[in-house]
Parts: structure tokens; sequence; C-alpha cells
């Protein structure tokens, strides 16, 4: 991950490691992919992911905002849980999006991707026949994020937070 900075969100929040990171992303089921459309407004679209020795995966329909918008773009990802204060957690990744155009890594995400989500999938769960006929009609596209600078927060770990603690890496806020 040369190049990549990771810092807290503000100096509010306590950061996660780098392998916390890491661990976190390849845990949660949903992220939330933003790019800028052409009118300049945000377009948020949630995604299901996989990643790769630092790099997010996921798949588009290839006739979809999301895919159209995802070809040599900037991005930020986001992935986020908890309900309680003490329980929210968090990633964003800042970076640059591409589609992909390699056989073998289009092939591994979508291995994946199909193992991560056995069982949640439109399939496996009763969808219409019809629906899915239509949907398989259409061609998709692999996406891949390549963070820039990844910002988290972890507050089960505010017990360790103080006023002058450094972002995680070593990185001001």
């Amino acid at each position: 991950m040369t190049g990549v900075a990771y810092r807290r969100v503000n100096r509010q929040y306590v950061p996660m490691t780098t392998a916390e990171v890491w661990d976190y992303i390849a845990s949660q089921k949903v992220a939330f992919a933003a790019f800028v459309d052409g009118e300049e407004y945000p377009h948020v679209t949630p995604v299901w992911y996989v990643s790769i020795t630092g790099t997010v995966y996921f798949r588009a329909t290839s006739n979809k905002v999301k895919a159209k918008l995802a070809d040599n773009a900037r991005v930020c990802v986001t992935i986020a849980d908890g309900e309680g204060f003490t329980e929210l957690r968090g990633v964003v990744i800042r970076g640059r999006s591409r589609v992909l155009a390699d056989p073998a890594l289009i092939e591994l995400c979508s291995e994946l991707l199909d193992q991560k989500y056995a069982g949640l999938r439109s399939r496996d769960l009763g969808v219409p026949d019809h629906w899915l006929a239509a949907r398989d009609r259409d061609s998709s596209s692999m996406v891949a994020v390549t963070p820039e600078r990844i910002s988290s927060w972890d507050n089960s770990k505010l017990n360790e937070w103080t006023d002058d603690a450094p972002s995680a890496e070593g990185d001001p806020t």
C-alpha cells in the first residue's frame, strides 16, 4: 500500500490501524461508492464488493450510471456500521476507479464476490425468473478502486483517545 495516506477522520476520533482497516473492509458487506456525474452532482450507490491486496472491486451492470461514471474517475467509497455512539466505526476511501479489462482478474473478482455473497444474491432468494432473465441479458463490468487516501474511525477505542494523538500511520490531521 505504498503511497496511500492513512489518517483518522478528525481529531475527535480514534483511527483504525492499517491492518484493522483492511480486516474491517473484508468483514463488511455493503459499501457506498460516490462519483461526480456530468452535471457535477454526486451519484452515490450501494455496492457489494471484495478487496484484494489493498484494492476494492465491485461489479456494475455496464449500462448503469455507476459503471459509466467509474471508468478513470475519482471515487469516494464509504463503509460504516454501528448504532450506538460507542459502536460507530468506518472507513472512507478516496481514490481512483477504473473498469477492468483483464479477464483473469475479472474472473477472480467474480468468484470472490460469489463466495462472499452466497445465499444473498437475487437468484438465491427466489426472485422471479422473468426478472432474472432480463438481468442476465445485461452485460456487467468489474470496477477497481485504488485508494489514494484512507480515513477511519473506531469509537469502540475512544478510551485510547488523546487530544494530541497523531492520525494512524503518523499522519497529522
